[in-house]
């Protein structure tokens, strides 16, 4: 897994020697390939959503599609998250605010990867 700073790698009890040095010679060839300097910062934003209704309360309630973009006041009946790490941005059962959309939009621009945040976004009949 590579990220906007990090790269994750996973090896098993069932991986031999031979396979953790051919994983340990790409890494070095890969760092070998980089040039270090100053990320630029990711942007930040301190929300809390209003939760409207709890996840399995959402998981119940009919839904239809939408931009993510055009879902500012609507509730979430999908998740959206950063991924990697995996933090949920916006839960089912959350209201989508603009502050969010933006944010979303922010991350995307820097080259990172937002679950969720397309056309296919699901918002609640509630």
């Amino acid at each position: 897994m590579a990220g906007y700073n990090v790269i994750l790698s996973m090896t098993g009890a069932g991986d031999s020697e031979e396979r953790l040095n051919i994983l340990v010679d790409a890494l070095l060839a890969v760092d070998k390939q980089l040039s270090y300097g100053k990320l630029a910062p990711l942007p930040t934003y301190s929300y809390s959503p209003r939760m409207v209704l709890l996840p399995f309360e959402a998981f119940a309630k009919e839904r239809h599609r939408c931009a993510f973009v055009s879902s500012a006041g609507r509730i979430s009946g999908k998740m959206v998250y950063l991924y990697p790490p995996g933090i949920p941005l916006v839960l089912p059962g959350e209201e989508v605010s603009r502050e969010l959309i933006d944010y979303v939009g922010e991350l995307q621009k820097a080259g990172l990867f937002v679950t969720g945040a397309d056309d296919t976004f699901e918002v609640l009949e509630v």
